[in-house]
């Protein structure tokens, strides 16, 4: 009941049950998990009728007046945005070590230089613009960045669209052909660290719908969890990886 009054875990956990009980509603359900749709239910109603939350929305409203003009797919490309240009271009320490991480797992797993190397490339790009922001070199970062914050991704220019979308697309095409690569080699296992992965992503699609997107940086927490969850796992598998050959 505590952990829902976060209106993020509550859509969260909804989620996640509603998931489980798709896969499994021709089986027999374990009665103990509808308490978890039950509360998450609970929780997102007690977000709703609070009073608090109303005025705080109204306040909010004053610095992006905007934000009543967006429809749902500007609220998801602004959500979607936000973590696209949080993994590339403000790269934080638990994402470039999970990039890192997922490189030396391919490369155990397939012994293939070609794909080892193709999975580097996130790390690659990543690791780039983090040493940007360590010497203060600013200037592509800001091109990638432009009205992201308030409006996601907005092509400024055709020059600045081409750039931004060519390094995000060979970041986004290089990091799923390295899961698929893990995936097609060691199935069993993946599919956990992948469902906690997409936890971390989907909980930051909510920056699109929430006018207070500067001062929530909180949004992120389950994200960096996800992160750091997948990489204990991996790590676990590339150790066990290493004692069996």
């Amino acid at each position: 009941m505590f952990a829902v009054n976060n209106e993020q875990l509550a859509v969260i956990l909804l989620g996640l049950f509603v998931l489980y009980y798709l896969l499994n509603y021709k089986t027999k359900i374990n009665k103990k998990c509808y308490l978890i749709g039950i509360t998450s239910v609970i929780g997102i109603i007690n977000t709703v009728i609070c009073p608090g939350i109303h005025k705080r929305y109204i306040l909010e409203l004053r610095w992006f007046p905007d934000y009543l003009q967006l429809n749902i797919l500007n609220k998801l490309n602004i959500g979607f945005s936000h973590i696209i240009n949080r993994c590339v271009t403000w790269c934080d320490l638990t994402t470039l070590i999970l990039l890192g991480i997922i490189a030396i797992c391919v490369y155990l797993l397939t012994k293939n230089k070609k794909q080892t190397i193709i999975s580097l490339i996130p790390f690659i790009i990543a690791s780039g613009f983090w040493i940007l922001t360590l010497t203060d070199n600013l200037t592509l970062i800001q091109i990638m960045n432009a009205n992201i914050v308030r409006y996601g991704y907005v092509p400024i220019s055709i020059k600045r669209m081409i750039l931004s979308l060519t390094i995000y697309a060979i970041f986004i095409i290089a990091f799923l052909y390295s899961l698929y690569s893990i995936y097609k080699n060691q199935k069993s296992v993946l599919w956990p660290i992948y469902s906690i992965m997409f936890v971390g992503f989907a909980s930051t699609i909510m920056f699109g719908f929430t006018p207070s997107t500067p001062s929530m940086e909180r949004i992120y927490i389950f994200f960096y969890y996800g992160n750091m969850l997948a990489i204990l796992i991996f790590i676990k598998q590339i150790i066990e990886k290493r004692i069996k050959t």
